[in-house]
């Protein structure tokens, strides 16, 4: 435990650490940043937008992509910084003045939690929001609108307040009906939750907004219940054209930052699909992937000593790759709904840091 406190081991490891991380967030959120930009440019082109609304919508992705790209780093980072440490014979150097496995691996889970942490918060201060902004520049530069199909969207009414009238969810929208299907409506008071509507459906009839089949919750300032409800059909004041909805920068729950959702699926009680707890959890369960990938980067390092940089590269890549497919079938499990929630999410991250534990307690055996 005296590793964590002690500054000269810590410029030790990150000598070898700082440069493999870097060089890994650059190369994986380079790799993002090349795809998303030739999607960005076709966008533009197709739309006749101009040079400055293609930079601004790549520069909006910059941050995504670098948070994104953390979790993986940090893997590189650690791998190669343990498997130079190992070949070197310092490891053993180490061991053999009385210092186990385990202790030397805590300075590197500790890099772990940092970088998780840093993940988060960029991914909530700076790339939820950025992502957001490109939103808007697509419904308002290109004037591109919302003409096809879509499903699991989110927005809110005035778009461009602060404090919005309305929060609408919808499983479905179908812009040729004007219709919204599954819908789950907030209706505020300033910054107060006034009113939820659930329908079964929200159509443009006779320049009015009328849900279908649902029921409705009023309530007071503190939070409490006032009446309830139960309606065959309910007009929604939301002062909009069907027209304005096809161009509202429209965003899915899993592009809302953690306390976005959150507050989201606080506020609406029994009602929401439970899936979405799924895209709230992943909201943590992904920059958590950097102290996942620190365990098993440590485990890897050690078992990869005395070879090549490529090897250590190539276990990065592997690891990666067997990760996201770890964790998109669990997420689809989640999303199916066999599987909890939490699990879903977390599972992935479960295994692999049970897994970089295991293979370093036997090491240290």
């Amino acid at each position: 435990m005296r590793l964590i406190f002690n500054k000269l081991f810590w410029s030790y490891i990150l000598r070898d650490f700082l440069p493999f991380f870097f060089f890994g967030l650059l190369a994986f959120s380079g790799l993002m940043i090349a795809g998303e930009s030739m999607r960005t440019i076709k966008l533009v082109a197709d739309n006749q937008g101009s040079f400055l609304t293609g930079s601004k919508l790549i520069a909006c992705g910059i941050p995504y992509a670098i948070a994104f790209a953390f979790p993986m780093a940090t893997l590189l980072g650690v791998l190669m910084a343990v498997s130079r440490i190992s070949s070197n014979w310092e490891l053993a150097a180490l061991r053999s003045a009385g210092l186990s496995i385990f202790n030397f691996s805590l300075p590197f889970i500790v890099i772990g939690i940092i970088f998780s942490m840093l993940s988060f918060l960029t991914f909530e201060k700076l790339a939820y929001p950025l992502m957001d902004q490109s939103r808007y520049i697509v419904a308002k530069d290109l004037k591109k609108e919302l003409n096809t199909e879509r499903q699991n969207v989110l927005f809110k009414l005035p778009p461009d307040s602060p404090q919005p009238k309305f929060v609408i969810f919808a499983k479905e929208y179908k812009p040729s009906t004007m219709s919204l299907q599954d819908v789950y409506i907030q209706e505020f008071d300033n910054e107060f939750l006034k009113r939820t509507i659930y329908s079964n459906s929200l159509m443009f009839v006779g320049n009015r907004w009328v849900a279908s089949k649902g029921l409705s919750y009023e309530f007071s300032k503190d939070g409490l219940i006032m009446g309830r409800l139960d309606f065959e059909k309910l007009i929604v004041p939301l002062g909009v054209l069907p027209q304005t909805i096809k161009s509202l920068p429209t965003k899915k729950p899993r592009d809302m930052s953690f306390s976005e959702l959150l507050s989201y699926l606080s506020r609406s009680k029994d009602i929401v699909d439970k899936t979405l707890y799924v895209d709230l959890y992943n909201k943590i369960s992904l920059p958590f992937a950097c102290f996942a990938f620190a365990c098993i980067g440590v485990a890897f390092g050690i078992a990869s000593e005395r070879k090549s940089s490529a090897l250590g590269f190539g276990i990065a890549i592997s690891t990666v790759l067997a990760y996201y497919l770890i964790f998109s079938l669990f997420t689809t499990l989640g999303y199916m709904k066999d599987i909890p929630a939490f699990l879903a999410s977390f599972g992935a991250d479960i295994l692999i840091t049970i897994f970089g534990i295991f293979m370093v307690v036997k090491w240290d055996t």
